[in-house]
């Protein structure tokens, strides 16, 4: 087990355990590619793993629950290094114990431990929200802190990351009950890493049905996923995430542990960290992988990832039915970003978009907001890109030619058996794409159904600087459980690599 590497903070108490590491050099300016350079990544998937973070009892129907805000970031779930997280946690069983662990590869087992605290919570049945009349019915929960944590300022210690914290409740006899995560991400706002990872908190989201079993509440912007079926115009961030407590982003830590094995010197960042600060992409970034169902963006990220393009930041889409609608984060009692509007269908009642179309809380490609993912993306989403889930569909190689199948060893006419998952992309016409400034999309991968438009993977090159934009264009791409997926995803990182010719300079 590790030592302890934050500072834990339970109203007066302080404790504090070095790590007892010794530092290295980082190199920053060798290939994010090189797993042989001893870096940052390097070093810390080194370090034991081990298989304790999965839950062997999962609460599932609020015995016990949490989520993380930072006070000196005013963000959810998110922290820079050096600063606070506040946990909020709400609890029916008589205590809980915490551990927690950072998410890569550790040798195959996927997470290492920070640490796990000895003593013990007091648990705490928290105050259930109520719907928000004044403000579109929203349902946030404002729970007391229960404990904080400081995170270090050195690297070697909590590097930028996925982290679960892990909690167990406890009866009054001390016998370990339910278990639930409380995910967040570490960012490092100062280093630069070639390679930036958003992962879809904000989709994650707008999908949770959260609600407590007790006080009967549910709440999402999907009808199916709300109670009685009367879905929301407006979401908390600030809530657990659903299921376990991680929700969709167990279907990532695959994607992480892959990226993290071959030593690529990464970064980790939100939607939400984009929409505040996106404008450092170019200054730090060769790269950004956009993992998974990242469906929801807000207008601030969509400008700045565009403006990352233009500035010769390579986009890497993998998965499906990315950037499709469009949403805003607002404050609330206090907290910013504390909950996120997605009017969708309804967007006529959205206040803003009455103002302004343009910023209608709708799809990208609506008549209002009239930017279509897929002049950034070069394919997009329709209604009709559904498969069923348990039945994903074989794709078939359709070009070779282009350098990010090099080495692959598929052939034209190929079949690729069921990469096709229960959403995926598909290419405009030729004109629009033109419309789009995009002459040279290519399709690798493609497939045709009866009555639906096809599959179709893609890569193009972005002007002025050639940077490639590379679409998955399949959400079960995240799997990686094709070998030609795992070589094709290592293609396009070099190729991401090595292309750009960008100043890497922007502001503001």
């Amino acid at each position: 087990m590790r030592k302890i590497c934050l500072t834990l903070l339970i109203v007066s108490f302080y404790s504090t355990v070095a790590l007892g590491q010794t530092p290295i050099t980082i190199d920053q300016t060798s290939s994010f590619l090189d797993p042989s350079r001893s870096g940052l990544i390097d070093f810390e998937n080194n370090k034991p793993g081990t298989s304790e973070w999965h839950l062997t009892q999962p609460a599932k129907g609020g015995e016990l629950e949490g989520y993380a805000y930072s006070p000196t970031d005013q963000v959810p779930s998110s922290v820079n290094k050096g600063g606070l997280l506040d946990i909020r946690v709400n609890t029916v069983y008589a205590s809980y114990k915490v551990r927690m662990f950072r998410m890569g590869n550790y040798g195959g087992s996927y997470a290492t431990e920070i640490f796990l605290l000895e003593s013990v919570f007091p648990g705490k049945r928290q105050i259930m929200p109520s719907p928000d009349p004044a403000n579109f019915n929203v349902i946030v929960p404002r729970w007391d802190v229960s404990f904080t944590l400081k995170i270090p300022e050195s690297l070697m210690e909590c590097p930028s990351g996925l982290y679960l914290i892990q909690l167990t409740g406890l009866d009054s006899a001390g016998e370990e009950r339910g278990q639930r995560f409380v995910p967040f991400i570490v960012r490092d706002d100062e280093r630069p890493s070639a390679l930036l990872v958003k992962l879809g908190f904000s989709a994650d989201q707008a999908y949770n049905g959260w609600h407590d079993a007790i006080g009967g509440l549910g709440q999402s912007i999907y009808a199916h996923t709300s109670k009685d079926g009367k879905k929301a115009l407006k979401v908390a961030l600030v809530r657990p995430h659903d299921f376990d407590g991680t929700a969709s982003l167990q279907h990532i830590i695959g994607m992480v542990a892959f990226l993290e094995k071959q030593g690529f010197d990464v970064s980790y960042t939100t939607g939400v960290d984009i929409d505040k600060q996106g404008f450092l992409i170019p200054q730090k970034n060769k790269a950004v992988l956009f993992v998974g169902h990242d469906e929801y963006w807000s207008k601030a990220e969509r400008d700045y990832v565009e403006s990352a393009k233009k500035l010769g930041v390579s986009l890497i889409f993998w998965g499906a039915n990315q950037c499709y609608r469009q949403v805003r984060y607002e404050e609330y009692l206090g907290m910013p970003y504390a909950i996120m509007a997605g009017f969708k269908e309804s967007w006529a009642l959205d206040p803003v978009a009455k103002i302004n179309p343009a910023l209608a809380t709708t799809e990208f490609s609506s008549a209002q907001v009239n930017r279509p993912e897929f002049y950034l993306i070069g394919t997009e989403f329709l209604t009709e890109n559904q498969l069923e889930e348990s039945n994903p569909a074989d794709a078939i190689i359709a070009s070779v030619a282009d350098i990010v199948m090099q080495d692959t060893d598929v052939k034209v006419g190929e079949v690729i058996s069921k990469i096709v998952g229960y959403e995926y992309n598909s290419t405009p016409t030729l004109s629009q794409l033109l419309s789009a400034g995009i002459s040279n999309l290519r399709v690798i991968a493609r497939a045709d159904f009866p009555k639906k438009p096809p599959m179709e993977m893609t890569v193009y090159r972005a002007q002025p600087y050639g940077n490639i934009v590379f679409s998955a264009s399949t959400i079960n791409a995240v799997k990686l459980e094709h070998p030609w997926l795992r070589k094709l995803l290592l293609n396009v990182l070099t190729e991401a690599s090595q292309t750009t010719s960008s100043p890497w300079k922007t502001s503001k």
